[in-house]
């Protein structure tokens, strides 16, 4: 079977909240940022479409998690012949305290 490319999408909830406080489902004991950076370079396939999600960006630390989940992600597609990136920002809003004006 050949696989001519995939989709990544990667749910920031599946990282142990030591890397990624700012998730709506903490996952105590979850991936290191390691772990997932050593599934991501050692993907064989081309990666022709990628997300980064479920993540609050107001959580300082998980926004520079996401931020660098996106670098690799974007790193990793640019080696293909004929790519291009589009970044669509969204907000999620973990907190019931939490007010968009």
């Amino acid at each position: 079977m050949c696989v001519k490319g995939v989709y990544i999408s990667v749910d920031v909830d599946c990282l142990d909240p030591t890397f990624a406080p700012g998730v709506s489902h903490i996952e105590p004991g979850g991936l290191s940022f390691h772990d997932v950076l050593n599934i991501l370079h050692n993907l064989q396939a081309d990666v022709v479409a990628a997300d980064v999600v479920e993540f609050n960006p107001m959580d300082e630390m998980t926004a520079m998690v996401a931020a660098k989940l996106v670098r690799e992600l974007t790193a990793k597609m640019s080696k293909m012949k004929d790519w291009c990136v589009c970044v669509v920002p969204s907000l999620e809003l973990n907190h019931q305290n939490t007010k968009m004006f």
